[in-house]
């Protein structure tokens, strides 16, 4: 008999108190001795390892693939992949409560506004646009002289983050902000993620096309 993870045997002990246990095999191949009622009214799924491990369950658009181990905080955390493939480590107690559901870009395409108030303006992709938006429009930034003082502006549809991010998405790891055409404005036809090497050479290539 099969109930959730569990396969129930034929084969039983009697316990300490006299009650009758069946031993039982979970998915992942653990064996314990359960009672059938314990089973039966759903008090055990599945043996503490898998309870432990939820690998591949599904919490909203958030599927578990791995353990994250602790936060800062010591509190546990799973990596999990969303259904648009972007991955992130969530704490367990944020899937469990319903706190988190699903990744911050398909959380702005539900509903923008919600999106950014809960949790955009700490990615690495916001410090990005706001890093775009000072060295533009900040004469008191240190790089302003290069950007801003060069005339450099950015979109005017992106003085508004929600439209940026919903034409560059995530930042990928280890990149950064680059135009095409280092002469030209951020807009979004001139603007891509690029490595700091990437920039750099592109700035260098400009500077001798202009020699």
């Amino acid at each position: 008999m099969k109930i959730n993870k569990w396969t129930v045997t034929e084969l039983f002990v009697y316990n300490k108190w006299g009650t009758k246990e069946y031993l039982c095999i979970c998915d992942c191949g653990t064996k314990h001795y359960h009672q059938l009622s314990t089973i039966a009214h759903n008090k055990s799924r599945s043996c503490m390892k898998c309870t432990r491990k939820p690998m591949n369950k599904k919490y909203g658009k958030w599927t578990i693939i791995g353990e994250g181990g602790h936060n800062k905080h010591r509190q546990i955390v799973f990596r999990v992949r969303c259904e648009c493939g972007h991955v992130k480590k969530v704490r367990k107690w944020s899937l469990i409560m319903g706190q988190s559901t699903m990744c911050g870009s398909c959380a702005f395409k539900e509903n923008p506004n919600r999106a950014f108030k809960h949790g955009l303006s700490r990615t690495k992709t916001y410090k990005a646009w706001c890093d775009m938006k000072s060295r533009c429009l900040n004469p008191d930034h240190k790089f302003y002289k290069w950007y801003g003082g060069k005339g450099i502006t950015i979109d005017e549809r992106w003085r508004k983050f929600v439209y940026f991010f919903e034409d560059m998405g995530y930042v990928p790891e280890g990149m950064q902000l680059g135009r095409l055409d280092v002469t030209k404005n951020y807009t979004p036809d001139n603007t891509f993620w690029t490595t700091a090497k990437g920039n750099m050479r592109n700035r260098t290539n400009t500077r001798k096309r202009d020699e």
